[in-house]
């Protein structure tokens, strides 16, 4: 198969796809928890569950409003928090799934666990460290994330070609 080069501006149009869809795909309000109790409210409820040890002790929590706040509630980052859940997906969002779905799997997943990886762990990762973590060999991440690249372009190319046909 003769090698094809993904020249560098096309390279940054699909990296921008990337990170549309891991930010989204991957951001707080996907996480597990979200909409959580506080962790206080979470230790007044599993204290007062119905169990043979907790029966006679029950654990009440008696706050000045102003107490909460100060210790371990903070409403602004809370609000903050809320807010991304109702948050718009980004413009080119549909974009990026829509392409990700004609991918094979393992050029997705080649895609998509650099960017995932850097999300969790906050840092960047070599692509020997990523192909360890999804358990292929780094050739063949590198060849898998090669080809969701080219097979991205390719379509990427075509939506051009239409727009072009419709200005014209």
């Amino acid at each position: 198969m003769k090698s094809k080069k993904i020249d560098k501006a096309m390279e940054a149009r699909i990296q921008k796809l990337i990170d549309v869809y891991c930010t989204f795909m991957f951001g707080v309000d996907r996480d597990a928890g979200w909409h959580a109790p506080s962790q206080l409210e979470s230790l007044v409820t599993a204290c007062n569950k119905k169990r043979a040890s907790f029966q006679r002790k029950q654990l009440t929590v008696r706050f000045a409003a102003g107490d909460e706040r100060q210790a371990n509630d903070r409403a602004d980052e809370k609000m903050i928090d809320e807010m991304r859940f109702v948050r718009k997906k980004h413009y080119d969002f549909e974009l990026a799934k829509m392409l990700f779905l004609k991918l094979e799997d393992k050029q997705l997943v080649a895609l998509i666990s650099g960017p995932y990886l850097n999300y969790v762990y906050k840092r960047a990762h070599s692509d020997a460290e990523v192909a360890d973590y999804i358990e292929v060999k780094k050739a063949a991440y590198r060849f898998s994330r090669k080809m969701g690249l080219i097979k991205i372009e390719e379509q990427l190319n075509f939506i051009d070609q239409l727009e072009r046909l419709k200005i014209a």
